[in-house]
């Protein structure tokens, strides 16, 4: 599966899309998803995965920066900033 486009906006405040085309494959019961990057308003993250779907298997690689403006996405009332840095990496059940 190709996502060609993915694009979030919240009013003037923040503005995020994916740099490329976001690919998911699957096969044999696994889903991966690919290397991808999203940009904006002062954010800039990378991710990918691999995840199995008849089992808890998963691997996960995730790591860049997030403006905390996000948060008003979820929830409008939120008042939040400043950027929360980070950079995961995990396997296991």
């Amino acid at each position: 599966m190709t996502l060609p486009v993915l694009k979030v906006a919240y009013g003037n405040t923040v503005e995020l899309a994916a740099t490329a085309p976001i690919h998911v494959d699957y096969k044999d019961g696994v889903i991966n998803v690919q290397r991808s990057s999203i940009h904006g308003t002062d954010t800039d993250l990378q991710f990918e995965g691999a995840f199995r779907q008849a089992a808890t298997d998963y691997g996960l690689d995730a790591g860049g920066s997030v403006d905390m403006q996000l948060a008003q996405l979820f929830d409008s009332d939120i008042r939040t900033s400043g950027q929360l840095k980070f950079n995961i990496n995990t396997q296991g059940r």
